[in-house]
Formats: C-alpha cells, sequence, structure tokens
C-alpha cells in the first residue's frame, strides 16, 4: 500500500490533502510500545476522499472536533486499533471499517459518545474487536437482542444497571458472530471470544495422558464423565504480550496441584483466562477463580501459546486431571495460525462461547459461583491458609523512604519533612473477589479512608489526596477506597499526618510465614 506513514508518537492537525496516509509500527519501535498517532489538538480538516490506514501495532486516537470530507475512510487494518472520542462527527463513523480480508483490528469506543451513531460500520470478522468503553457491564454473555434490516445488523444489549444501549454493524450478523464480555474496563464491553491450553498440559485420551501439543485428529480423549470422543482438530496460536493491546485479558493463569480437590489438578495447570472448568456442574472461567495464592495469573510472561483441542460435540476433558472444556467451533476457526481459514494475528481471547451452545451452564456471577468459591476458599483453609491483612505501607517525600510511627488498627501516622508539600503513599492492594466468595469487585484496592488528620486538624480525604488516587465512593459508604499510590496534597508547614481507615488490604498467607 503506498501513501503517506506516520511514525512513531506522531500528532496530526491542521489540513490533509488528498492521498492514502498510513499508521503502522516503526521498525525501530520498541517492543511494549506501540505507534501511537493522535487527532487531538484541535479542529483537523480532512480533504474529501482521503483514506487513513492504522495497522501493525499502531494506534490512531481521534479525540477532536473532525472536518471530514465526502468519501473519506478510515480501516482498521490487522493488528491496528482505532479509539474514537466523543468529538468525533457521524460521517467518520460511517466510513470506518475493519480490513478487508484480514482480522485482528480493534475499535474502541470512549465513554459519551453516543452509541445509535455505531451504524454502517463494515467489514467486522472473527477476530476484531469492538470495545464499548465504559458504557457498563453486561447482564450476561447472551443478553443481546440482534435484528437485521437489510444492510444493518441492530444490537441491543442489557446492562447491570437495568438500562439497554444499542448500536449497529454492517452485514447481517448474528449472536454466533460474536460474544459479550467484560473488557476489564471501568466498566466497558468488549465483542469476541475463545478458551484454550498452554503447551505442556497432559490431556488424558485412550492411550494415556498426553501433552496438548503431540495431539493430533483421530486421537481418542477420554472424557470426564467416562466416555471418549474423537479429537477433530487442534489448533494453536502464539501470543506477544508485549504489544498485545490488553495483555491481562490474555495473561495465562496457573492453577496449583490439589487446588481444586484432592489430586485435582494432579499437576499445575495453565490455561487461558477464559477457559473454563466444570465445577460442581457449572462452567467457571479460570479468571473467576484467581485467588493471588492457589490460583494466580501469570504477570511477567512475554509471550504465551495457547492450544485448543476440539472434540466431535462439546465436551469435558480430562486436562492434569482437571475437567476442563474443550474447543466449541461457531465458525471460528481462523483464530489458529494452523486453521485453513484467513490468520487473525491478535484475536482476544475473551469470552465463551454462547452458553446456549455448551455442554454445562456458564456461572459468571451470582449465589452458584459464590458456593463454588467458597468451597475453594474453606479448601485453602484446610491446606493451612489463611486471609490475613496485609501491611505494607511507607510514605515516599523529599527523596525519604518513611515508615510510619504509629500503626493500629484504624490510624496509621506519619512524620512528615519540614517543608513537604507534596508525597506519595504506597501501601499494599488487594482484589475483593480474591478473598470473599460472594464479591465480584476485582478492582485493585489500597485503604478505606474515612478521614484525614494533619496536625490535629481533621479533614476529608478528597482534601488531601489526590482525585486519580481514589476510587468513586459508594453511595451511603462512610469511607473512600483508595488505589495502591495515593498522592498526597499537604498544607504549608505540615508535620504529622494520620489515615484514620475503616478497612485496608489482606491477601491469603501462610500465617507461619505472614509477618
Amino acid at each position: 500500500m503506498s501513501g503517506t506513514t506516520f511514525d512513531q508518537s506522531t500528532t496530526l492537525s491542521g489540513a490533509f490533502l488528498l492521498g492514502n496516509y498510513i499508521i503502522e509500527e516503526d521498525a525501530n519501535s520498541p517492543p511494549g510500545q506501540p505507534v501511537v498517532v493522535g487527532f487531538d489538538t484541535g479542529l483537523l480538516n480532512l480533504v474529501a476522499l482521503s483514506t487513513f490506514t492504522v495497522q501493525d501495532h499502531a494506534t490512531m486516537e481521534m479525540g477532536s472536533l473532525l472536518n471530514v470530507g465526502a468519501g473519506d475512510a478510515f480501516i482498521i487494518g490487522r493488528n491496528g486499533t482505532m479509539e474514537i472520542g466523543t468529538g468525533i462527527s457521524l460521517a467518520a463513523l460511517n466510513d470506518v471499517s475493519f480490513g478487508a480480508g484480514v482480522s485482528g483490528g480493534d475499535l474502541i469506543v470512549d465513554q459519551g459518545l453516543d452509541l445509535s451513531l455505531l451504524s454502517n460500520i463494515s467489514g467486522f470478522a472473527p477476530g476484531d474487536t469492538i470495545d464499548l468503553a465504559e458504557i457498563g457491564t453486561p447482564l450476561s454473555a447472551t443478553s443481546y437482542t440482534d435484528s437485521y434490516n437489510g444492510t444493518d445488523t441492530e444490537f441491543t444489549i442489557a446492562l447491570d444497571n437495568g438500562s439497554f444501549t444499542s448500536f449497529g454493524v454492517r452485514g447481517n450478523l448474528t449472536g454466533d458472530s460474536f460474544s459479550l464480555a467484560s473488557d476489564g474496563g471501568d466498566p466497558g464491553t468488549l465483542l469476541i471470544d475463545t478458551a484454550c491450553f498452554t503447551p505442556g498440559t497432559r490431556i488424558l485420551t485412550v492411550r494415556g495422558e498426553i501433552p496438548v501439543e503431540q495431539l493430533c485428529p483421530g486421537d481418542i480423549a477420554v472424557l470426564a464423565d467416562g466416555g471418549t470422543s474423537p479429537i477433530i482438530f487442534i489448533g494453536h496460536r502464539g501470543l506477544d504480550l508485549r504489544r498485545h493491546p490488553r495483555p491481562e485479558a490474555v495473561r495465562p493463569i496457573r492453577i496449583a496441584a490439589g487446588a481444586l480437590a484432592d489430586g485435582v489438578p494432579s499437576r499445575p495447570l495453565t490455561l487461558s483466562p477464559d477457559h473454563a472448568l466444570l465445577l460442581d456442574g457449572a462452567l467457571v472461567q479460570a479468571k473467576d477463580l484467581v485467588d493471588g495464592i492457589a490460583i494466580v495469573q501469570d504477570m511477567a510472561a512475554a509471550s504465551v501459546r495457547y492450544y485448543h483441542v476440539e472434540l466431535q460435540t462439546h465436551g469435558i476433558l480430562l486436562a492434569e486431571g482437571a475437567a476442563a472444556e474443550s474447543f466449541l467451533d461457531t465458525g471460528h476457526r481462523g483464530i489458529f495460525e494452523n486453521a485453513d481459514s484467513p490468520l487473525i494475528l491478535h484475536p482476544d481471547l475473551m469470552q465463551l462461547r454462547r452458553a446456549a451452545e455448551s455442554i454445562a451452564p456458564l456461572c459468571h456471577d451470582g449465589p452458584r459461583l459464590a458456593a463454588i468459591r467458597a468451597r475453594l476458599h474453606a479448601r485453602k483453609y484446610s491446606l493451612g491458609l489463611a486471609v490475613l491483612p496485609a501491611t505494607d505501607i511507607a510514605l515516599i517525600a523529599a527523596g525519604q523512604t518513611i515508615a510510619p510511627f504509629a500503626d493500629t488498627i484504624g490510624d496509621i501516622s506519619f512524620a512528615l519533612p519540614a517543608g513537604v508539600a507534596d508525597a506519595v503513599i504506597k501501601t499494599a492492594s488487594f482484589v475483593p473477589a480474591m478473598v470473599e466468595p460472594g464479591s465480584n469487585d476485582r478492582r485493585r484496592l489500597g485503604l478505606a479512608v474515612t478521614c484525614i488528620v494533619i496536625d490535629g486538624v481533621r479533614l476529608s480525604p478528597g482534601d488531601v489526596l489526590h482525585q486519580d488516587s481514589l476510587y468513586e465512593q459508594d453511595a451511603g459508604d462512610p469511607h473512600v477506597w483508595t488505589r495502591e499510590t495515593i498522592r498526597l496534597r499537604l498544607p504549608h508547614g505540615a508535620r504529622i499526618l494520620t489515615l484514620q481507615t475503616a478497612a485496608r488490604a489482606k491477601a491469603w498467607k501462610h500465617p507461619d510465614i505472614a509477618a
């Protein structure tokens, strides 16, 4: 493709002549630092019939008011990301397309944009993603309806707060074309899916336990119910987590031996976050079981290769002795490197196939998941673990790291260096869902602060703590939760700082080594 290519960290403004503009990764771009080109410096005039293509690990951010000419086109190519802000025009939205013949593009729609403007988006295919950022969490993975009017398919999504939102995509799509899932934002909704094993995972067959990468179509798998089924397809693909647009969504999850039951799994089992295990009659995704000690996400991995095992019908395999689902194909084999379909370089491994097509019900929240987590929590206690306070906390100011001179159940006090106006507190943090069976709260929380006392003067948390250090305060709560890094604005001459807290971080620990 010929045209003008933009280099790393370019900001665009002004007027553009007729032509093809290509935004892609520079050959010298360091891993983990994709090209980001922003249309964010005011009014941008695009001459008619210009084409902008974003591809190859680049991101195009369109946040300003744009004057879009007739026939202008915005194309999301393979491994390209386009982010649309509230200032974009209707004309631009109507000219957005995913690259023809390739997949693996990402369209992010920022909070505040009227989703009804999302019509005539074209080219959406398996492996592409549409991220409706911060619209709310979908009520369930199947809580949408679709209707085709001859040109576009309109999707209506039910949200947890009881409201509905709608958007349109060009083409006759159905619920089989994608799944809905939380995007891990605060909150948002993402479209696309699948589930998988990592190399070395042993799958039980009639000829014994075989590493997944050594399986072949025609091998006979032994199922969790004692039956057997022939394997018809083994899919695989690698992901570079340093360049993935949302690495936290695909980082592998490691389940320790014996974490689920006595001898289950028989060895450590590593899965993709969305791979489901059969527990107490329900399918539960690995990401919903993470507890930070027996079931953990690998945050250090730079890359991962996933394998998928497909049976004649959706079934429950035995992976390291644990009951785990097989791959459920609804026409998405193109996500694998070894498939006959077009190659997709960056699928987001996000959500199970529609629950109605699964061999068992998908359980992603509610009392049933809470009961499963409670059983696993009780098992951890029986193995000598306990949920204990995480007491690590320090104040950093004037180049010094200062420990509290008093740290009781409710008060944490620091002596401040003279003349300090700004300081940072680093505190232990936790995810409530990891330690509380009934919680679906996956925020990483620090301290629940009720009051700040400086030199004997009581102040509200918002008077001292930067807003970006705080989560939104829940209605009726007397405290506000902080993040693990807390930035402070201190009055002139402040000497003694006390945080009055209602709760603090806690985590699973071995009591005998929990000091």
